[in-house]
């Protein structure tokens, strides 16, 4: 987007726009960055999810609201627990990427056996 600007006042510069014409070409520019946008990128982070799955095919999955991610933790599964251990997955170190606003995948490990862990922020 830089780039795009500085061509312009080097138009402006030499001569090929007017002040007015380049201020209206960046003002639609500026617009058009905030329509393209999407949605859920611009809206802040709702759940942590949290997916086991185990090489017998058993599942946990839960979904906490990340508004009481820090209270709920401990109510997550056992067994999802002791795969995150397993899996050497500080959940302190979740907690403090959530505080410090992460969003997406934080955590997706599968092992040799077939078990495999997802932590994501939605």
């Amino acid at each position: 987007m830089e780039a795009e600007k500085r061509q312009i006042l080097e138009m402006v510069r030499d001569g090929k726009l007017t002040v007015e014409e380049a201020q209206k070409v960046m003002e639609a520019m500026d617009q058009g960055d905030e329509g393209g946008r999407s949605p859920a990128a611009s809206r802040p982070p709702r759940f942590l999810r949290v997916r086991v799955k185990d090489e017998d095919g058993s599942r946990v999955n839960i979904s906490l609201p990340i508004s009481l991610v820090r209270t709920l933790w401990r109510f997550i599964p056992r067994d999802a627990m002791r795969e995150l251990e397993a899996q050497n997955i500080n959940v302190d170190s979740i907690l403090t990427a959530i505080n410090e606003g992460a969003q997406g995948s934080l955590v997706d490990v599968e092992d040799e056996d077939g078990s495999r862990v997802e932590i994501v922020i939605e």
